[in-house]
């Protein structure tokens, strides 16, 4: 089993966190990559009692029991110090964060796609968009930028902001899956059977997430 989880957190290193979202992929008794899951504890766990019980719940579940490779976009500048100084100021204990070195900047055990495509050097850096535009990938929805997540938060426009993220968390997957295939992990059969997969994923899910493009 290989399993996978892209996640997009709110914006801000300090800022509480408004929404989680992730995407797992895992593979069984086949090389094919298998998207079981593209959701948020923002819109399912609505009846939890806190956020604070939400991102404890999150850690332990992603991090102690799945213990996954990380896949994230930018996430050892951001997503990785967000979960850490969230954690920190709520005194939360978060031992599965340490099951894996996922602070550690260059180990597979978690993958910045925006450091690692870019060969860590700033200069050569490209945004998630950016890249996503030039594969032919959908990229970010229109209507919404990142900038603008903590004024839909305070608007109420929470469902926007969730499918805003669960569109990123998507690109996310898929510029990986380009990556794996690039760097020879994954064969070409492989990963033309994973886009195919995602693509029955999200055709499945067209009625309830009909924000998910591929």
């Amino acid at each position: 089993m290989r399993p996978l989880a892209a996640v997009q957190l709110s914006k801000g290193s300090f800022n509480s966190l408004a929404c989680l979202y992730f995407c797992f992929s895992h593979s069984t008794n086949s090389p094919l990559l298998s998207v079981s899951q593209v959701t948020s504890f923002i819109t399912t766990l609505t009846l939890m009692p806190s956020l604070v019980y939400r991102r404890k719940y999150f850690v332990y579940l992603v991090f102690q029991i799945l213990t996954p490779q990380l896949v994230t976009f930018n996430g050892s500048s951001f997503d990785l110090p967000v979960l850490r100084y969230r954690a920190m100021v709520h005194g939360l204990a978060a031992p599965g964060l340490a099951a894996r070195p996922y602070f550690h900047r260059y180990t597979d055990d978690a993958v910045d796609l925006c450091d690692v495509l870019s060969s860590f050097s700033s200069q050569a850096k490209a945004t998630l968009h950016e890249l996503c535009r030039v594969m032919g990938l959908p990229g970010k929805p229109d209507g919404m930028t990142g900038a603008e997540v903590e004024k839909y938060y305070r608007d109420g426009h929470i469902r926007e902001i969730a499918e805003y993220c669960e569109s990123d968390v998507l690109n996310t997957y898929r510029v990986w899956l380009r990556h794996e295939l690039f760097s020879g992990r994954l064969p070409e059969a492989t990963f033309q059977a994973s886009e195919a997969n995602l693509i029955e994923f999200v055709k499945l899910r067209g009625n309830i997430k009909p924000h998910l493009m591929v």
